[in-house]
């Protein structure tokens, strides 16, 4: 299970206005984790629900209260517990939840095992001071999934969403033209090394992810992590799997391995201590086996 959740998790949350039409908020505390959201004329659309319903809830009925009107749609990026144990907090209404048609495959079987009720129901007796965010938890499945693009449309305004399979082979991100805002989820980890390392991700669709945003007619984008940047960053993110990549065929080449010391230097630093050596082996792996095929 996560580690407990700090004290603020059980009050208000606060968002921040990117425009008329985007909020997004940040919990510091959780990886500097950000969920967003898109007011359109008729309905609300979400974009990952934060890692708690408690905050997911708290969340809601802000900007629905503000901006007097429903969330219609709740978009999940990919399946990494950050991005879907909010979900609960938007299943007391009718909201249609928009994922990839993996990922819906990935929910439906961690919904009914990892995540099952007498899982949650056991984590409640483990760690009876989660039991409020707790009762709140639930999972429904996703009831409109995509292959590769799915468009939601209010009037002239529209919400766009695409599979880009790089974080992990289900990872997802949306885009709002009206505003030229990308919505990257973990897709973009902002100011820190990049989450390399799910054995279902693809450094070669992360590569090609960032080399089409960056023809994308982008003004801003809110990362999955981190604060909000530009297109520079996602250069330097490019600039850097694109060393990595060959930094590991390099190897390779001559019937060796990239070693955690000879990884190309980076200015940013890993979240977590365990990122490089799990990416060092998991891009050996990979391109290991694009050789043999």
């Amino acid at each position: 299970m996560s580690p407990s959740p700090p004290s603020s998790i059980y009050e208000p949350v606060t968002f921040t206005p990117y425009s008329s039409r985007v909020v997004y908020i940040n919990d510091k505390d959780r990886w500097d984790l950000n969920a967003a959201a898109v007011i359109l004329d008729n309905f609300i659309v979400v974009i990952d629900p934060m890692m708690y319903p408690n905050q997911a809830r708290a969340f809601r009925n802000q900007i629905e209260t503000i901006y007097r009107l429903p969330v219609k749609f709740l978009f999940i990026s990919h399946e990494h517990a950050d991005h879907v144990w909010g979900m609960g907090g938007f299943l007391d209404k009718d909201i249609e939840i928009i994922a990839h048609r993996q990922l819906a495959e990935i929910l439906k079987e961690k919904f009914t095992t990892a995540w099952n009720q007498q899982v949650i129901d056991d984590w409640k007796v483990e760690e009876p001071e989660m039991a409020p965010m707790l009762e709140l938890m639930n999972f429904k499945a996703p009831t409109i999934t995509f292959e590769e693009k799915y468009v939601v449309h209010d009037g002239e305004l529209s919400v766009e969403f695409f599979h880009s399979g790089g974080h992990t082979g289900s990872s997802s991100y949306a885009y709002f033209p009206a505003d030229r805002i990308l919505f990257g989820a973990d897709e973009v980890n902002a100011h820190v090394w990049p989450f390399i390392s799910d054995p279902s991700g693809s450094p070669e669709r992360w590569i090609t992810f960032y080399q089409h945003i960056l023809n994308m007619e982008i003004d801003m984008i809110i990362p999955g992590h981190g604060p909000l940047v530009g297109k520079d960053h996602i250069q330097e993110h490019l600039d850097f799997l694109l060393k990595l990549k060959s930094a590991v065929k390099t190897e390779l080449a001559v019937g060796k391995e990239l070693t955690v010391e000879n990884v190309p230097k980076f200015g940013y630093p890993p979240a977590e201590e365990w990122q490089i050596p799990k990416a060092v082996e998991f891009l050996n792996t990979f391109y290991k086996s694009q050789t043999l095929s």
